[in-house]
């Protein structure tokens, strides 16, 4: 008796303990819980454009209408203009998000809106008498009579050994220079611009530096509707030069005001994405430093881009920019 009482306290404390144990494995199985999504009625709103944001991440997907299955990923289409009219907020984890339904190049889907930035659409004109000198960027300089007089100064001689671009025979009296933009641009319109001053800040020339006095600034930045006198079809970006009659004290023209600009509406109709038009601002920022159009489709003062995801400021542009600004 006292051996089977023995064998029967052995065998339940054994089954004790492996029920234990299977109890304890059987609560600490991971168990994944459905993440709810809700979902808002759809509203329709003015068709307006948009692209991917240059910085957006490398997990950020356009997705099926409840975020069910990812259609494509959105760094691989940032050379894309997407139509929307649709916009939803959807619930995920609690927290309501705003998507919209975009459209472009055979490609749709549901995108975080905080991925997207707008297509910029024109809200300033610009005129001007002159007259187009190509069909790329519209580039005018004019003479303004200035009652000072300076002493004619000669000006800088280019080093046979470098290569140039070609210059418009002016530049401004200082190095540092201003700009500012036209008040009614938004921040994806500027954000283009500041990264080509960004650019040209780079090369150590010039110092653009930004003033919120538009009507004094050095370089007005400004968006420019397409039926501005001297543009025609095929114009997306442009700039406005005037020069003084005296000769500032690198030996050149003094610039006196110039006025550059992208046409919105020509850059959507051309399908150039974020990336394309940005390039076009590096381009008639040089212009409005007194660089002129080059013959060698590498620089990037050429009026018809090579590769404008891959062209850079070349050696030849910063040649032309010491020269102007004699600090070679």
């Amino acid at each position: 008796m006292k051996h089977n009482k023995l064998l029967y306290f052995i065998l339940g404390t054994l089954a004790t303990t492996l029920l234990g144990t299977f109890g304890t494995a059987h609560s600490t199985q991971p168990v994944q819980a459905k993440t709810k999504v809700q979902t808002t009625q759809i509203v329709k709103t003015k068709p307006t454009k948009y692209w991917v944001k240059p910085n957006v991440s490398n997990k950020a997907y356009a997705y099926t209408a409840k975020l069910g299955k990812k259609l494509f990923k959105l760094k691989t289409h940032q050379k894309v203009v997407f139509t929307s009219q649709y916009q939803r907020k959807i619930k995920v984890s609690g927290k309501y998000q705003t998507y919209r339904y975009v459209k472009g190049n055979n490609l749709k889907g549901w995108v975080k809106s905080s991925y997207l930035t707008k297509a910029s659409s024109p809200t300033a004109t610009t005129t001007t008498t002159t007259t187009p000198t190509t069909t790329e960027t519209t580039t005018s300089v004019t003479n303004s009579s200035s009652s000072s007089t300076t002493t004619p100064v000669k000006t800088p001689v280019k080093d046979p050994a470098k290569s140039y671009t070609p210059d418009q025979g002016v530049s401004w009296a200082s190095s540092n220079i201003t700009y500012a933009f036209y008040p009614k641009m938004n921040n994806s319109e500027k954000a283009l611009w500041y990264s080509a001053i960004q650019e040209w800040n780079s090369v150590n020339v010039v110092n653009l530096s930004e003033t919120s006095d538009y009507n004094n600034a050095n370089i007005k930045i400004t968006n420019v509707a397409s039926n501005s006198d001297g543009v025609d079809a095929h114009t997306v970006g442009i700039s406005y030069i005037q020069r003084a009659t005296t000769r500032n004290p690198a030996g050149f023209y003094a610039m006196k005001s110039a006025v550059i600009g992208i046409l919105p509406e020509q850059a959507i109709k051309f399908n150039f994405d974020y990336a394309y038009t940005q390039f076009i601002a590096v381009h008639e920022m040089g212009h409005a430093l007194g660089l002129a159009h080059s013959t060698d489709e590498n620089d990037v003062m050429y009026p018809n881009e090579k590769d404008p995801y891959t062209q850079k400021i070349t050696e030849a542009d910063i040649n032309t920019l010491k020269y102007l600004y004699n600090k070679q």
